[in-house]
């Protein structure tokens, strides 16, 4: 499968033999239900961690078989811990420190390729250059900014 990804750039990710639609205990899989309400509610961008990057063909593969047009895909860096693993409340990470919320701000956001003026004086402020930036970003992305 062939897709232009917002943050990586092209990509082009055999999707080899047949994937799971209806589990054994008959539920529908992930893909069928994600792609399904994709559909029903009109999605037209799926923004994700690039965790979920190989997901993209099979939905895709499914957009197709189904006859509709598949949304834009961006899949942005996961953040990390020393252990490697995701930080995330599934892998029970700590909370971030709000005592010093704007330099957790700035260490987060430059993990992503965006850089925070020096003059930022609140968590406020911060999050809204970065969301400035982010948007910018997505229009015209400098895929080279989010290799970590």
């Amino acid at each position: 499968m062939n897709w232009k990804d917002c943050f990586l750039g092209e990509k082009n990710v055999a999707l080899d033999g047949d994937f799971v639609l209806k589990r054994k205990d008959d539920l529908y899989a992930y893909q069928l239900a994600v792609v399904s309400d994709d559909i029903a509610q009109g999605i037209t961008h799926v923004i994700r961690g690039n965790d979920l990057t190989s997901s993209t063909p099979m939905q895709l593969a499914l957009f197709k078989t189904l006859g509709h047009e598949a949304p834009k895909y961006g899949h942005f860096p996961v953040i990390v811990g020393e252990d490697n693993k995701k930080l995330s409340k599934q892998n029970l990470s700590p909370a971030a420190n709000t005592q010093t919320a704007i330099s957790n701000l700035h260490a987060l956001l430059k993990l992503i390729g965006i850089l925070l003026p020096t003059t930022v004086s609140s968590p406020e402020e911060a999050l809204d250059c970065g969301v400035k930036q982010w948007r910018r970003q997505l229009i015209e992305p400098d895929i080279s900014s989010y290799r970590l």
